[in-house]
């Protein structure tokens, strides 16, 4: 099957990898920064021996703790965004009348909407959180394959609902 049995097209959905690799960058940058400064009060602090009284830890470490952490946190975060905005280049859905043709790199496939058994919705529609793990939309097709779609696709909500307006209406 092709595009031109889906009927006329309805709208296209990309997958907007420019917010993601930002994201990605952002939050490998603060990560760096965060780790940086970490190390630095962790080398720069006095190894005094702990004296009795004298609480175990003291804010310093807490602080060191937190920086570390948190730039560890902030690398994994920014990595896996640049990773996956590498892997979803050229990626969109195009939306016909009678079905979505799913791009993927230089591949295409063309699904009509009687091959959907279900568009499941996740998360919250209305938040565009960072992660892009806010809203999620999984596909399940009749011959027991799925695919998903994130917040990080162009108008994601827009495009799940109208999906599930016509498998339904289909079913």
């Amino acid at each position: 099957m092709n595009a031109t049995d889906l009927g006329t097209l309805v709208g296209r959905y990309p997958v907007d990898n420019k917010r993601r690799s930002t994201l990605g960058l952002a939050y490998t940058t603060g990560g760096l920064v965060a780790l940086v400064a970490g190390i630095v009060v962790m080398l720069a602090q006095d190894e005094s021996p702990t004296v009795p009284g004298q609480p175990a830890h003291t804010w310093i470490e807490t602080l060191i703790g937190g920086l570390l952490g948190l730039g560890v946190l902030g690398l994994l975060f920014g990595v896996v965004l640049l990773i996956r905005a590498a892997q979803t280049r050229g990626h969109a859905i195009d939306l016909y009348e009678h079905g979505l043709v799913r791009h993927r790199g230089d591949a295409a496939e063309a699904i009509p909407f009687g091959a959907i058994a279900d568009v499941v919705i996740q998360g919250n529609p209305v938040n565009r959180g960072g992660l892009g793990i806010n809203f999620r939309c999984v596909v399940r097709l009749t011959e027991g394959s799925q695919f998903a779609f994130s917040s990080h696709t162009t108008n994601a909500v827009e495009l799940a609902e109208r999906l599930q307006a016509a498998v339904h209406r289909v079913a």
